[in-house]
């Protein structure tokens, strides 16, 4: 079985967001680029064809996600750290 990786970033038209998001970014970021939303119930959808998918974010104090319409996971705080945190892995089917 061929296993491959790819990258899409946070832009790409691949991914579309609910209403409510907006475009952000810091040099400490994956192409400089971030979305972030702050209204309940906003999504977004990335169909692929694939076994898996990883996500990755920045974290701040608080950070909450949901795949495929599930439960709400607890907040998401990473490694208890007093900074934002980039580059972290959000979600990872491994």
């Amino acid at each position: 079985m061929n296993s491959r990786s790819v990258i899409i970033d946070n832009a790409d038209a691949q991914i579309q967001y609910s209403p409510g998001w907006r475009a952000n970014g810091s040099p400490n970021e994956y192409k400089r680029t971030t979305s972030n939303t702050e209204t309940r119930g906003a999504s977004f959808t990335f169909k692929f064809v694939g076994s898996s998918v990883a996500v990755y974010g920045t974290l701040d104090s608080d950070t909450t996600y949901v795949l495929d319409g599930g439960n709400p996971k607890f907040p998401f705080f990473g490694q208890p750290q007093p900074q934002v945190q980039y580059q972290q892995v959000l979600l990872d089917p491994a």
